[in-house]
């Protein structure tokens, strides 16, 4: 493109770009209530419920996760900070936890003071909290943030400043989640949101911005997954996701369908999640080609292609020669939540090969 031209596809992706004094907004075809009744299910948060209301008149998927954000965490914060031993090192002129004596010896040429020390500080400095700072720290650039918010968010900062900040482009630490720490989940969900898609927050050329970008068909894959395991518990077996195995006998040529249903040494189904934000040229074929491996791959007669409805219509495809059926589901992502779950559910139940319950499922 020529000087101060930018050229822009279709990506997948919702939210917000800023470029110098110019934005960028991507709107979901998803409305916002549905899109985070999506994240909540995916990510299992407890939000979706207590949200829908003010979700209702909310229409900006920018203002809205900062909003969410900022209600979560303050809770979050009210219930009290999370503080847990964290072992440190120190040099100290008063002796507590474990003396250093090699070290002592080492670095302070037989002086006793001031002495190296290993010892055991119940601190607010631990991951949950370097989260929820750093994703306040990461909002507080924002320039369209209203100002009420904004204290909100600074307010929030100083509550946690006993904690560090991550250092940007840094691996998000994982939480293990227990009794003392669970009520962070949710707002530390939200928090991870924040700081793993964020868009440009870089210089490009002599450009710099920052922005918000939701990745529809990874979230999309990772709702599918979510509620796949969740309804084919009814039916049992074992959902493995991204399960690799190899199509030749060299091990040459892999394939990983986004789901396999397996049961003992028996392969249920497979399940394959293909949002897209366009159609490209000669689809759906790709997908078809793609799946008749799995179902060769796995050795079953059905295959299952799940998209996000507007992008292909339910059908299905019979390859004779192969004795392969592969069957495309339709999930509407603008339904009621109820319907959401109801949709995934006859999807599991066909995958199942209960093709009764699933017209059960159809007519309820």
């Amino acid at each position: 493109m020529g000087k101060g031209e930018w050229s822009i596809s279709a990506v997948g992706k919702v939210g917000a770009v800023r470029l110098l004094d110019t934005e960028l907004r991507i709107e979901p075809k998803v409305p916002l209530n549905q899109l985070f009744f999506i994240l909540s299910r995916t990510f299992g948060w407890d939000l979706w419920r207590e949200e829908t209301l003010r979700l209702s008149t909310v229409d900006d998927l920018y203002p809205a996760i900062f909003g969410l954000f900022a209600r979560s965490a303050e809770k979050t914060v009210r219930s009290g900070i999370f503080r847990a031993y964290r072992e440190r090192r120190s040099s100290e002129n008063f002796i507590r936890g474990r003396w250093l004596v090699t070290e002592q010896i080492r670095t302070r040429q037989g002086l006793q003071l001031p002495a190296e020390l290993l010892y055991d500080e119940f601190t607010a400095d631990v991951d949950e909290n370097r989260l929820l700072r750093s994703a306040a720290r990461r909002l507080m650039r924002a320039s369209d943030m209203s100002p009420a918010l904004r204290r909100r968010i600074n307010k929030l900062d100083a509550q946690l400043d006993d904690a560090g900040v991550l250092a940007p482009g840094s691996p998000l630490p994982q939480i293990r989640f227990d009794r003392r720490n669970d009520y962070y989940r949710t707002a530390l969900g939200l928090a991870r949101l924040i700081l793993e898609h964020q868009s440009i927050d870089r210089g490009v050329a002599e450009v710099t911005g920052a922005g918000f970008l939701l990745n529809m068909p990874v979230l999309f894959e990772r709702f599918i997954e979510a509620e796949v395991v969740r309804s084919a518990a009814a039916f049992g077996g074992l959902i493995k996701p991204q399960k690799r195995d190899y199509l030749d006998q060299g091990a040459q040529v892999v394939v990983k369908p986004d789901l396999v249903w397996v049961r003992g040494d028996e392969t249920v189904s497979v399940i394959d999640a293909k949002y897209k934000a366009e159609k490209p040229a000669g689809h759906p074929n790709a997908d078809i080609y793609q799946m008749l491996a799995y179902c060769i791959r796995h050795q079953i007669g059905v295959g299952h292609l799940v998209y996000a409805a507007g992008n292909e219509r339910p059908t299905e495809y019979v390859v004779e020669q192969a004795g392969v059926t592969v069957v495309c589901h339709a999930i509407a992502l603008d339904a009621e939540p109820g319907e959401i779950i109801a949709q995934v559910d006859r999807l599991v139940a066909r995958s199942h090969g209960d093709w009764g319950r699933a017209e059960k499922l159809e007519v309820t």
